[in-house]
């Protein structure tokens, strides 16, 4: 087997992904069902703002229901969730730069 660039960096970055490159597996059909299960689960809870971008208010409760949920069908060394919390809106500041992808008017 000749070894690439793309061997390589799939072997710094996740051997799962190597492998399945090294055996012609092919990932982006995987990864697409992931993304769209993601985006129906993401947008159950929050509002979409732009690619892979959600926000708004969500309790205790659906975080965890979220997270559980997001769980199931994550893949741990390529997928990640990051959530930003306020422990009030008097200091959350939103500012946009360049097109906004899907305005939001209910803030008041």
């Amino acid at each position: 087997m000749r070894i690439t660039g793309t061997h390589f960096n799939y072997y710094q970055v996740c051997k799962r992904k190597l492998w399945l490159f090294a055996n012609g597996i092919n990932m982006e059909l995987c990864m697409e069902k992931r993304v769209a299960k993601m985006l129906k689960l993401c947008r159950k809870y929050l509002n979409w703002v732009q690619n892979s971008v959600f926000e708004g208010e969500i309790t205790e409760f659906q975080l965890i229901q979220l997270e559980a949920s997001a769980k199931k069908f994550m893949d741990p060394d390529i997928d990640s969730i990051i959530v930003f919390s306020s422990r009030s809106q008097m200091f959350m500041d939103k500012r946009i730069i360049g097109a906004e992808r899907n305005p939001i008017d209910n803030f008041l």
